[in-house]
């Protein structure tokens, strides 16, 4: 969008890399949020008489669809 007579116009391909930046960002975010998911499954498959699995097992549940876990870098380090 260019504003007539201001000589202001879109920068597009910083735009462009800004959009494709924020999507690594957030592709990165949900496949650390699986792995973990994954780790916990596993530990709990593998180890089923621990006194953790129940833990194992609430973390799991945590990060499944719906739930409100934040995916913003900033809250994810406590998530990993």
């Amino acid at each position: 969008m260019e504003v007539a007579g201001s000589g202001n116009e879109l920068d597009w391909p910083h735009i462009i890399e800004e959009i494709e930046a924020v999507r690594r960002s957030e592709l990165r975010a949900v496949e650390s949020l699986l792995f973990q998911m994954f780790v916990r499954i596993l530990k709990a498959e593998a180890w089923p008489q621990s006194d953790s699995v129940s833990r194992w097992q609430g973390e799991t549940r945590d990060f499944a669809p719906g739930r409100a876990v934040s995916t913003h870098p900033a809250r994810l380090s406590g998530l990993i």
